[in-house]
């Protein structure tokens, strides 16, 4: 009796701990698909294999802490740097970073600081030196109800709101801005080159529908992604990508008489008329978002590539044609570049979040002579990632 007593009592524990197994793993959240293949990621290569760090990383960090970082997606403070400015007349570099709330300086040789006393800016994207001193900053909005602000800030690290624009308006995705002849200028890659006003108000002159003309010949509207703007002290040029036209009338002497082509640059005389200056036949000009002319005269343009970052370059206008400018640092290229302006010694800057330094980590600032050798002035460490930089001291 005592004996068929235990064996009850063994299968009613034992049917108790299945059942509040169950119910516990029913309560346990699914793991995600994408944690099961990080926790197996599969054969590892042998080590003769070649790795190329400019594709996708292979291996999850080796970090012991990077399963928990990823399944609590709350994103972690960046550490800010300390506030502090340049000495006068210090050669320095001023930059705005992807989605950080301030504008920093640095220098190779005296570190890296924050310039603004604020920390108001939610995913700043341009700057350009401002009217009279300082700099101008477009800011675009985190969520959709909520307006792009174009602030200025001083000498002395203090921002103030110039404008803003609710969304619905014609600042919508801007790339590039510019001061130039006592105007402000926006490339923007949903409609155009826009104009701003001194009261805020926005006048396109460039955008998609308008007709360009080639070798005199009025083109078919423009169908694509605008993105940055210089000027040469008369003119106005604007790339813009995917750029598609249907000619009119093919015997109207029109020199290109395809139905699609990948890239241009255009531009914009002083009489309103647009004019086509080159073409990107061979490649691809999928999203440019900054220009800019050199000493000599020469224009390039920084091209982000596709949403995979895909096709990332620098492209320079020779010959009524765009075509690509090497650009490699060890065994690593372009991987997504914004921003691009002149360095006081002629040199390119070229601000690229995505690209990598040689420990992996992403957002550069890179100096460039085209036809030499290219360094990295600033590295972020995947946290402060350059979107624009510029010369300053």
């Amino acid at each position: 009796m005592k004996l068929n007593m235990c064996l009850l009592l063994m299968v009613v524990g034992m049917v108790t701990f299945c059942l509040s197994g169950s119910i516990q793993a029913q309560n346990y959240p699914e793991t995600p698909d994408w944690v099961r293949e990080a926790l197996h990621p599969g054969s590892t290569p042998s080590h003769n294999q070649t790795q190329d760090q400019d594709s996708q990383p292979r291996y999850w960090p080796k970090s012991p802490n990077w399963v928990n970082d990823a399944l609590h997606t709350k994103k972690h403070q960046v550490q800010e740097p300390v506030q502090a400015f340049p000495r006068p007349n210090q050669p320095h570099y001023v930059m705005i970073c992807r989605e950080c709330p301030h504008l920093y300086w640095f220098s190779p040789a005296a570190g890296f600081y924050r310039f603004t006393q604020q920390n108001i800016f939610r995913a700043p994207v341009a700057m350009c030196p401002g009217p009279r001193d300082g700099f101008l900053i477009m800011d675009l909005p985190r969520l959709t109800s909520e307006a792009t602000i174009l602030w200025q800030v001083s000498n002395q690290g203090q921002a103030s709101a110039l404008f803003s624009w609710q969304p619905g308006g014609l600042v919508k995705r801007p790339t590039q801005i510019a001061w130039i002849g006592n105007q402000l200028y926006v490339s923007d890659a949903d409609n155009g080159l826009l104009a701003v006003n001194q009261n805020g108000s926005v006048q396109q002159l460039l955008y998609p529908g308008n007709i360009a003309e080639e070798g005199g010949q009025p083109m078919g509207p423009a169908k694509g992604r605008f993105g940055g703007l210089c000027t040469d002290g008369k003119d106005l040029f604007v790339a813009q990508g995917n750029y598609h036209k249907t000619p009119r009338n093919n015997a109207q002497g029109i020199s290109f008489n395809t139905r699609s082509v990948p890239g241009c640059v255009m531009r914009l005389g002083s009489n309103g008329r647009t004019f086509v200056m080159g073409t990107d036949t061979g490649g691809a000009l999928f999203r440019p978002k900054a220009m800019v002319l050199d000493r000599n005269g020469r224009l390039f343009v920084t091209d982000y590539g596709t949403k995979e970052n895909k096709y990332a370059s620098l492209k320079t206008l020779s010959q009524g044609r765009l075509i690509d400018v090497p650009v490699r640092i060890g065994n690593r290229s372009l991987r997504g570049p914004w921003g691009i302006s002149l360095d006081r010694d002629g040199a390119l800057l070229i601000a690229d979040p995505f690209m990598w330094n040689a420990e992996g980590k992403s957002g550069i600032a890179l100096k460039i002579f085209p036809g030499g050798q290219s360094r990295i002035l600033f590295s972020g460490n995947g946290q402060h990632r350059p979107m624009v930089v510029l010369p300053g001291g």
